[in-house]
């Protein structure tokens, strides 16, 4: 082989060699990337909402446990409880999503009238 031939870019493949988008790999990869996501996040937003609503019990009570300013506790408490509630929404629609049975991308879905 040449230099030439070496350096030239690969010839392209007619559409009919390649697999269907439903059975290449890269489509199970991201598939399965999709599921460990929608897990990961369910786990973090179920680890994140009790340890919140702690921390916002902590602050609203002005514990010593939480060095910030006093004058500060009552609306930090606050935050902690409202990023709570977020991630209370975050973990509710993830745990959606993995209840969701997977689709093929080469499902056709109708429409009955």
């Amino acid at each position: 082989a040449s230099l030439s031939q070496a350096l030239s870019p690969p010839l392209k493949t007619s559409r009919k060699s390649r697999a269907p988008a439903g059975d290449r790999p890269s489509q199970k990869i991201r598939s399965t990337m999709a599921g460990l996501c929608v897990t990961f996040c369910a786990l973090m937003s179920a680890l994140a909402v009790p340890l919140l609503l702690f921390f916002g019990y902590l602050l609203s009570n002005s514990s010593p446990m939480i060095e910030i300013p006093e004058p500060l506790k009552p609306d930090a408490g606050k935050g902690c409880y409202m990023a709570a509630g977020l991630y209370a929404v975050t973990l509710c629609f993830a745990y959606q999503k993995m209840q969701e049975e997977p689709e093929s991308a080469r499902e056709v879905k109708l429409n009955q009238a």
